[in-house]
C-alpha cells in the first residue's frame, strides 16, 4: 500500500491502541484501562495528530478491528471511524479479524505454528490455526471439542487467546488442561503492519 496514511484503532480488548502511519513513519500510543475506566480514543488521536503536525484530511484509510472481541469497544471504533469518514468521504474503512491482527504478527515473530482460542459466547470458542502462512478453520467448538484437540496438540504449535478474560474462561473450561496457553494482544501497530512494510516506529 504505497504512499498511504493510515490511522488504526484497536479497543476490543482492555489494551486500547492508537497508531498512525504518516510520512513513512508509524506514531502510536497505548493504554492498559482499569476497571470502569472509560477510554477516550477520539483524545489519543487528537494528540498523536497534534503533536506530530498531521491534519486528519490528509489520512486516507482506517483500519478498526471487525472482532470477536468487546462489543463496546469494537462498536466505539467503528463509531469513530463513520465520523471521520462523514467528514472527509475520501476515507476508506477496512475492517480486520481479531484472529488476522494476532496470528500474522505473532508467526512473523515467533516462526511458529499457532493455534488461536477466543471465548465467544458463554462455553462456545472460535478456534483457528495459522500453519504455513496462512489462517485456516475459523469455526466455533465446544468445550468437548476443545478437550480432544488438547490431546493432539504437538510441543511446536503455540496457542494463544487475545485477553486475560479469555484466558481465564479457557482455562475453567477445560479444567487446567491447556498448557502454555499464551495472551497476545491485537495492537494497532500491528494492523498497520499488515498492509504496509515495516517503517520506524515511534512511541508516545
Amino acid at each position: 500500500m504505497k504512499n498511504k496514511n493510515i490511522i488504526a484503532i484497536e479497543s476490543s480488548t482492555k489494551l486500547y491502541s492508537i497508531a498512525i502511519l504518516y510520512s513513512k513513519k508509524i506514531y502510536t500510543k497505548y493504554k492498559f484501562l482499569k476497571k470502569q475506566e472509560n477510554p477516550n480514543i477520539l483524545l489519543y488521536i487528537d494528540k498523536l495528530l497534534n503533536i506530530n503536525n498531521i491534519k486528519l484530511k490528509n489520512i486516507n484509510l482506517i483500519l478498526i478491528n471487525k472482532g470477536p472481541g468487546s462489543i463496546i469497544g469494537i462498536r466505539l471504533s467503528h463509531i469513530i471511524s463513520q465520523i471521520f469518514k462523514f467528514k472527509f468521504p475520501k476515507i476508506k474503512i477496512k475492517k480486520i479479524p481479531s484472529f488476522k491482527i494476532i496470528a500474522e504478527n505473532y508467526y512473523q515473530k515467533k516462526k511458529k505454528k499457532i493455534i488461536i482460542l477466543i471465548v465467544h459466547n458463554y462455553a462456545k470458542i472460535l478456534y483457528s490455526k495459522y500453519k504455513n502462512n496462512k489462517l485456516i478453520n475459523i469455526k466455533i467448538i465446544d468445550i468437548e471439542y476443545l478437550l480432544k484437540k488438547i490431546k493432539k496438540i504437538k510441543s511446536d504449535t503455540d496457542i494463544i487467546t487475545n485477553s486475560e478474560i479469555s484466558k481465564k474462561k479457557l482455562i475453567y473450561y477445560t479444567k487446567k488442561k491447556i498448557k502454555n496457553l499464551k495472551i497476545y494482544y491485537p495492537k494497532a501497530f500491528y494492523m498497520i503492519n499488515l498492509f504496509t512494510i515495516k517503517y520506524k516506529k515511534i512511541i508516545i
